[in-house]
């Protein structure tokens, strides 16, 4: 059997086309089976991409580590924030609302 479906990309604004999907429901046969092959069922129903979840992973250790750096200046006693410091800060405060 299989469950078909449609969505909206996050970026539909930007004239994307609508998405379409598949997913594949498993029915069991009267024979007996070996092994099944499975998959997360919503993986392609959830809003956001897992492109968009790694972008969004690496933006978060993009911020940790900046967040890392200025505290090992403060305590070197060489804090000296910048606009590249807010930045990256702000990057890492992004990632952390998209996941």
């Amino acid at each position: 059997m299989e469950h078909r479906f449609s969505g909206r990309s996050l970026l539909y604004r930007f004239g994307r086309t609508p998405l379409d999907g598949i997913n594949l429901i498993a029915v069991r046969p009267r024979v007996r089976i070996r092994t099944w092959l499975t998959a997360h069922y919503d993986s392609k129903g959830q809003r956001l991409s897992m492109a968009s979840r790694l972008l969004a992973a690496g933006l978060v250790t993009l911020g940790a580590l900046e967040l890392a750096g200025v505290a090992l200046r403060g305590l070197l006693g060489m804090l000296n924030l910048g606009p590249a410091d807010a930045l990256l800060g702000l990057a890492g405060l992004v990632g952390a609302a998209l996941l």
